[in-house]
């Protein structure tokens, strides 16, 4: 078992925070400041980004802890190409709907969570026709094929989404 910790405002050198040292069940996770949280969603084949869906939330604090930090706004966000190559090293032979929630801080990215699925901004906040396109396009990849002529990797990866093959 791992215990994550988000560190607030805490030293964890104090040995008051943390008497016994962290030992190897701990994982610390940076708090990312800015009011700015981009969520990203991509459509992968092998690791090579076919789409994304991207919205961009400001929330009304530089610190987001939920509760305490409420949304401001929200809208389409369009991902620059330099950060689509950094999502494809992590997805290296991965196929499928992979979800990136970020902040840009000095220029550069700062990944704090990455889930192999849906993600709410594609599920909730995101215009439908965007995302049916997304979706179209995964159903178009993967899946329209004749059984004689589909690759056994696309068979595979419907098999594994419960899409038709």
């Amino acid at each position: 078992m791992f215990f994550v910790v988000l560190c607030v405002g805490l030293s964890l050198e104090d040995p008051e925070v943390t008497p016994q040292g962290l030992g190897t069940r701990w994982v610390l996770q940076e708090l990312v400041h800015g009011r700015f949280e981009v969520s990203t969603t991509v459509l992968a084949d092998f690791g090579h980004i076919l789409d994304e869906v991207s919205t961009c939330y400001e929330y009304d604090s530089e610190t987001y802890v939920w509760p305490r930090c409420r949304g401001v706004s929200k809208s389409l966000y369009s991902v620059p190409h330099g950060h689509l190559k950094i999502f494809e090293q992590f997805l290296e032979s991965y196929s499928g709907i992979c979800n990136f929630n970020y902040k840009v801080r000095d220029g550069e990215l700062r990944i704090f969570e990455l889930n192999t699925r849906i993600g709410g901004d594609l599920a909730v906040d995101a215009p439908r026709e965007r995302a049916r396109r997304l979706f179209e396009k995964l159903d178009a990849h993967w899946c329209i094929s004749s059984n004689d002529t589909m690759p056994e990797k696309q068979f595979a990866f419907c098999r594994s989404t419960g899409l038709p093959q």
